[in-house]
């Protein structure tokens, strides 16, 4: 009885980068051409985010029942549909959603008392330093 040839397992060897996390040692693939590392938290700093508004809290529970009703739209074609439907609903509908908003808020405010949102500085700096004027907003097309 003849025995099977060993297979070929070279496909399976692939450069690992090691990070130590916690005194552990992890195995990461190699990042790819063109990785942007700046866009990796930082343990040490980490991003916070901000409280969500009462909108989001709204499409948090609105997306997946719109998304098992309507299975063939793209999420692009759903966020424009609950775009639509909260314009729709009226002060009255939305005072829960406000409500808890509000209550995310000063949660928020307690847990990192220190936050403040101050936007994109980044690309402001780029723009200023690359002398590009700052995108005059849109005019309103005429009818």
């Amino acid at each position: 009885m003849l025995a099977a040839p060993a297979p070929n397992l070279a496909f399976l060897a692939i450069d690992l980068e090691y990070a130590d996390m916690d005194g552990i040692p992890v195995a990461l693939p190699p990042a790819k051409p063109g990785f942007r590392w700046e866009l990796v938290p930082d343990i040490d700093n980490p991003f916070i985010k901000r409280p969500m508004n009462c909108f989001m809290i709204w499409a948090r529970i609105e997306r997946p029942r719109l998304a098992k009703e309507n299975p063939h739209l793209s999420n692009n074609e759903i966020s424009r549909i609950l775009g639509a439907l909260w314009a729709e609903m009226t002060e009255e509908q939305k005072i829960p959603y406000q409500l808890q908003a509000e209550q995310l808020k000063r949660h928020h405010k307690s847990v990192n008392p220190g936050y403040r949102f101050g936007g994109s500085k980044k690309s402001r700096i780029d723009d200023a330093e690359s002398g590009v004027a700052p995108t005059p907003a849109p005019r309103p097309l005429m009818a």
